[in-house]
């Protein structure tokens, strides 16, 4: 018995609306009242510290540990001391520049992943005309928010 079968299709749509709108109030409730956590703090510190384009006479590029990272670094010298992917502290560092160094700019770019991708799971739920794809893909939208 499939759960959703009694349900009108527009019932089902805004039943997918209303998840994704509480799972986006959920991201972004109390974003700033916790501290930073020890990875949040080290991704602000490359947003703040660390230009993307060095002043004249400092090298683009430096080989790095981690523990040899220092502030000034250029940020492609401190991303390969760091060794991850730069696309979180690049949204970080636009984040941070455009709002100020706070806890909400350095979390709004995570939240606006969740966002999009709780988003883009409604959005699938919504298409799927196999009642097997529609239902998990509504179960793992519920089991995200």
């Amino acid at each position: 018995m499939n759960m959703f079968r009694y349900l009108k299709r527009w019932r089902f749509h805004i039943f997918l609306v209303l998840l994704v709108v509480l799972g986006c109030f959920m991201r972004f409730h109390n974003i700033e009242k916790k501290s930073l956590w020890a990875d949040e703090l080290f991704t602000l510190s490359m947003a703040q510290y660390h230009p993307l384009v060095p002043e004249a006479g400092q090298p683009w590029y430096r080989a790095t540990s981690v523990m040899d990272i220092r502030d000034g670094d250029t940020f492609l010298s401190a991303k390969a001391g760091e060794q991850s992917p730069p696309l979180q502290d690049l949204l970080e560092k636009a984040s941070v520049h455009l709002l100020g160094s706070s806890d909400f700019a350095a979390r709004l770019p995570g939240a606006l992943a969740a966002c999009a991708l709780l988003a883009w799971f409604g959005w699938f739920a919504a298409r799927a005309t196999d009642p097997w794809e529609r239902s998990v893909l509504t179960w793992s939208l519920l089991l995200l928010t």
